[in-house]
């Protein structure tokens, strides 16, 4: 048998050493299954941050149209059960807003004030869906505008 140096054995015993530490401690964690609360606060994988947008109200998209009109479309993938949307608005009081996820209207209708809403996603998950947020105005001469704000997924 070849003679090994004393420092070499020496090494090789201080890694596995280390070895079965690190071995110990990744037993001591609980599995990545296990439910928590902070895993539903943070089971996404990227969070997104809400997009800055213009605040002058006189550069968000606007129409004048009697009939539904889109002025904002996305697409997404459903990664939770239910759709939190928000989007703000302003216009005269016959101005009209909703969203529409794959051509079906979804949520409450909105007007002037904007729409605020969380709702089931009809869509499975992993599914691509099409997004669109339209207005219109029942009054001539009146203008509605809005601003998507907030479009996420939410678990409850």
């Amino acid at each position: 048998m070849a003679i090994i140096p004393l420092d070499l054995l020496d090494r090789i015993r201080a890694l596995e050493r280390q070895v079965r530490d690190l071995m110990g401690s990744a037993r001591a964690r609980p599995a990545a299954t296990v439910r928590t609360a902070a895993a539903d606060t943070l089971s996404a994988q990227a969070v997104p941050y809400p997009r800055p947008w213009p605040v002058a109200a006189a550069r968000w998209e606007s129409t004048g149209s009697a009939g539904w009109t889109t002025l904002y479309r996305s697409t997404g993938i459903v990664r939770h059960p239910r759709l939190y949307c928000r989007i703000d608005a302003e216009g005269g009081p016959s101005a009209g807003l909703r969203l529409l996820v794959d051509g079906v209207p979804t949520g409450p209708e909105g007007g002037a004030g904007g729409l605020d809403f969380t709702e089931p996603v009809n869509a499975a998950s992993g599914t691509v869906v099409t997004f669109e947020v339209q207005a219109r105005v029942a009054t001539a001469g009146e203008t509605v505008r809005c601003l998507p704000v907030a479009l996420y997924g939410v678990r409850a």
